[in-house]
């Protein structure tokens, strides 16, 4: 039957509807068909086949309708459709944006009265009054405390009460032009008032207000009052409290400086003439430390005595300086300061300098006197002391002279010799108590001087062999010094006498047999010399007194040896001046001691 007719816009379903019509079916829908002058149009199609008696196809039939009108209709109620579908899109939209605005007007309304209700709240809390009026001056706000304050009601709020009720009539006029300027966008000045109670009475208020501004006018005002009733009376306080100062500042018999934290003096009562012989218009703006009052190491310690302070470390609450008067003249003086901060920052330094001569002066004496005292305890314990010793000895060789010359008695030569040697040897005694009262009195005047050479203490102990071996030879006495001690600088000989003192005194108070220790060792930069016994021990209450002049153990404790009490307050002093420290340690009595000092090991 050949292809589909080609007045089709569209072959392709042409030759749909003509196979499915073939095929034995009909076939009904819309296409487009060419127009002789070569434009397409729309048509409803409904085509079936022509058979014949036998049923076989002969051919097409078909029906074709324009519907270039319906379509067109069709069209326009499509975009119709579409634009009333965007307005509802649109009306929705805009419904949609309503509810969000009226939701949020909503909010906000609940969120201005909350924060209002804040306001409130807070402003009933505040320790001022605060208010708002209207542009007549009539209150439309105030807080609890106002109310108190004033000791007004809300109610008399309700009655168009007006500001100037609550100010003293002679400040209303002032209040006004106060309004006024503020309104106006000035400064109004000073904002003290004096304010007036319900029932009359008046106190000192502090104002601040501004402007309500509704549409760009200005429609009240909102503001705050304090009452400052203590604030006058700090500050009356202060200044009565300023005169007071000035009139001590000026009238104190002592030296006062205020400076600056450079030094610089910016005001100076009178005492300066009496003090430095200066008039005080001639020292201030002058630095303190320019002015030559003080020595430059003095004024190092002032400046120290200042900064110290100023960093928060630990200074002296004062100092003592000699300064030197106009005429030259030195006069003690005692230095204290305290410092006005502000912020915790220090912004001057106030000095109080007290002349202290006649302090000095008594000081002087009372130290005279305690000198004289102390030495005639001294004297009193050295007569004590000496008077035994001496008697001893000279008792004993005035014996023994004696019995030598008596004219009826004939001594051997054996016998003369004993007494001979022990004649010499109370004679060495009666030297030994004489030298030590000589050297201590040298050692405390200053005149005995440390003859101080290198040295090692091994070298020193080597000089003292034989005088420790017959020290300690009823004792066993144990040497421990290490020969890689490092070198000292000391004096050989008195050194000697220290430890030759020690380890005496360690055999004096000692057992016989027991054992005596003689050790040294470093510790950082010193030697450290122990000398150690299993004597009596000494108490708690003797250790800090046995180096005093003419100490001794009480007789009932021990008495063992004769002399006067010096050997151990000598080593103190021979110790002390070789840059070194001496010290006992005891466990308590019948434990033993330990005797220890230390030197410098040479640099």
């Amino acid at each position: 039957m050949g292809g589909g007719p080609a007045v089709y816009a569209d072959q392709d379903i042409a030759r749909d509807v003509f196979n499915t019509i073939v095929a034995g079916k009909s076939w009904a829908g819309e296409i487009e068909m060419n127009s002789k002058d070569g434009h397409s149009f729309p048509v409803s199609l409904r085509a079936d086949a022509v058979k014949d008696e036998n049923g076989e196809i002969i051919g097409l039939i078909g029906i074709h309708t324009d519907i270039t009108e319906r379509k067109r209709a069709e069209e326009k109620l499509k975009e119709q459709h579409n634009a009333i579908q965007i307005y509802a899109y649109e009306l929705e939209a805009a419904n949609e944006e309503l509810r969000s605005a009226q939701e949020k007007l909503t909010k906000s309304n609940i969120e201005l009265q909350e924060s209002e209700k804040r306001f409130r709240d807070l402003a009933d809390l505040l320790p001022l009054t605060v208010f708002e009026t209207n542009m007549q001056g009539n209150l439309t706000y105030c807080n609890r405390i106002g109310f108190e304050m004033y000791n007004y009601t809300q109610s008399d709020t309700n009655q168009s009460m007006n500001i100037t009720q609550v100010i003293a009539p002679e400040d209303v006029s002032r209040l006004q032009e106060h309004i006024d300027k503020v309104v106006r966008g000035e400064e109004p000045g000073n904002p003290e008032f004096t304010a007036m109670r319900k029932d009359g009475s008046t106190f000192p208020i502090l104002t601040s207000a501004s402007t309500i501004v509704h549409d760009n006018h200005v429609v009240g005002l909102r503001g705050f009052s304090v009452d400052i009733t203590k604030r006058k009376r700090v500050e009356e306080a202060l200044s009565n409290s300023e005169k007071t100062f000035r009139a001590v500042f000026e009238n104190a018999n002592d030296l006062i400086v205020l400076l600056d934290t450079d030094g610089t003096i910016l005001k100076i009562n009178g005492r300066t003439e009496y003090i430095f012989g200066n008039k005080a218009e001639d020292v201030v703006g002058r630095n303190f430390a320019e002015l030559g009052f003080a020595r430059t190491e003095d004024i190092e310690e002032i400046a120290q005595f200042f900064m110290q302070a100023v960093r928060g470390e630990k200074a002296p609450e004062l100092i003592e300086l000699e300064f030197t008067h106009g005429d030259g003249h030195t006069i003690p003086l005692e230095v204290n300061r305290s410092f006005i901060t502000t912020d915790g920052e220090t912004q001057q330094v106030l000095v109080v300098i007290r002349d202290i001569s006649e302090r000095k002066r008594a000081e002087q004496e009372a130290s005279r006197a305690r000198e004289l005292e102390e030495v005639d305890q001294l004297r009193t314990a050295l007569l004590a002391s000496v008077s035994h010793e001496l008697r001893t000895p000279l008792a004993a060789i005035k014996g023994m002279a004696d019995s030598l010359r008596l004219p009826d008695v004939e001594w051997d030569s054996e016998t003369q010799q004993d007494f001979l040697k022990s004649i010499s040897m109370e004679t060495e005694t009666l030297t030994r108590i004489v030298e030590d009262l000589v050297l201590m009195s040298q050692l405390e005047a200053g005149i005995t001087k440390m003859e101080k050479v290198p040295s090692t203490l091994p070298s020193v102990v080597v000089r003292l062999k034989e005088q420790l071996r017959r020290s300690s030879e009823m004792h066993s006495l144990q040497v421990d010094i290490p020969h890689n001690l490092p070198p000292i600088e000391v004096d050989e000989v008195h050194i000697t006498q220290v430890i030759s003192n020690l380890v005496s005194n360690a055999a004096s108070y000692s057992d016989t047999g027991t054992r005596i220790a003689f050790t040294a060792r470093v510790v950082s930069d010193e030697i450290v010399v122990s000398v150690s016994d299993q004597g009596i021990g000494i108490a708690p209450e003797n250790i800090d007194k046995i180096f005093n002049r003419f100490y001794r153990l009480e007789p009932g404790v021990a008495h063992r040896r004769g002399g006067t009490g010096l050997g151990l307050s000598i080593s103190r002093a021979i110790v002390e001046s070789h840059g070194g420290r001496i010290w006992a340690e005891s466990d308590g009595p019948g434990k033993g001691s330990t005797f220890y000092f230390t030197l410098p090991a040479a640099p």
